[in-house]
């Protein structure tokens, strides 16, 4: 099946995010990018409009989109929301750890992550991340869950953010192996919390930071 510009054109856009040839409140000119991306301007304002809808990108009459800055209250709601979603993840993976495959397709995926440790790149590891849970999504079986937890903007606080030393960051793959861990035994209730404490730890650093390092409330 064949990916439309526009599509490209998003993950471009989302890759420069990841690599931090875009930052949170960046102007993006449509003009730049489509010489940068030698797209057409129609490519570039469907891009725009697809990131605007995943949250990614506002756009603002009389001056147009920039990269969405996270507010505080924003941040903290992604977290909130996104740990609620993690916990359930965790918990419906350990729940359907005993289908046939399950434990070899996720041990593939962990090893894949625990490699990426060692990459430079921040979209690599994300990438790494992101498929050792679409591997847990998978095995819990719940399609909502495969819809709704991508679009839950926690990547805008990983870029927004990384310029600051995080516990969270320096102790994440500790939080993976205990999480793998009780994936594995099959013990649900413990996924569960694993899950939720990880993304948890994220509001004690969130609250450590600067307000310069959040957009204005509304």
């Amino acid at each position: 099946m064949s990916v439309s510009p526009h599509d490209i054109l998003a993950r471009h856009i989302m890759d420069g995010l990841y690599e931090g040839r875009f930052s949170p409140g960046q102007r993006l000119i449509e003009a730049d990018l489509m010489e940068r991306y030698q797209a057409s301007r129609g490519a570039v304002r469907e891009a725009l409009s697809r990131l605007e809808a995943a949250g990614v990108v506002q756009i603002t009459r009389n001056k147009g989109a920039s990269i969405r800055m996270l507010s505080r209250r924003a941040a903290r709601n992604i977290i909130v929301v996104s740990e609620v979603l993690n916990g359930l993840m965790a918990r419906l993976a350990a729940e359907n750890i005993d289908q046939p495959g399950a434990r070899a397709a996720l041990r593939n995926a962990y090893e894949l992550l625990q490699a990426s440790r060692d990459l430079a790149g921040l979209r690599d590891r994300v990438q790494a991340r992101n498929a050792y849970y679409r591997v847990l999504i998978d095995i819990g079986g719940n399609r909502e869950l495969a819809r709704v937890l991508p679009n839950t903007d926690l990547h805008l606080t990983r870029t927004q953010f990384r310029q600051y030393d995080f516990e969270y960051e320096r102790e994440r793959f500790d939080l993976y192996r205990d999480l793998h861990d009780a994936v594995l035994r099959g013990d649900a209730q413990a996924a569960e919390a694993i899950g939720r404490a990880r993304t948890r730890r994220l509001l004690g650093d969130l609250d450590g930071l600067p307000d310069d390092a959040f957009a204005p409330e509304d």
